[in-house]
């Protein structure tokens, strides 16, 4: 979207008489939100890429530290119902 709104910004701005300026306005204006807009999505992944990775690290500490049940039984599966707003389901939790 940026490029195609920056392309028709360039090319108006090539106009003999240097194009319409309400034109020009109204493509600067959109080029600038597009920026924004894509600014904005680059933090937002960055920052969940950043969570993944916490994630991610906190799930291994947790793995590698963890004591070892050789003379723990095995339980049975539990299952849980899951409801929140729009979403309905089941979760399930094994032990091995």
């Amino acid at each position: 979207k940026q490029r195609d709104a920056q392309r028709l910004l360039d090319a108006e701005r090539a106009k003999v008489g240097g194009g319409n300026a309400t034109t020009i306005s109204d493509l600067q204006g959109t080029v600038d939100k597009n920026k924004s807009a894509a600014d904005g999505n680059q933090i937002a992944a960055i920052a969940t890429a950043a969570g993944g990775v916490v994630l991610i690290g906190t799930g291994l500490v947790l793995v590698f530290t963890a004591g070892s049940k050789s003379s723990a039984k095995l339980e049975r599966p539990i299952v849980t119902p899951l409801v929140g707003q729009g979403f309905a389901g089941m979760g399930a939790s094994f032990a091995f």
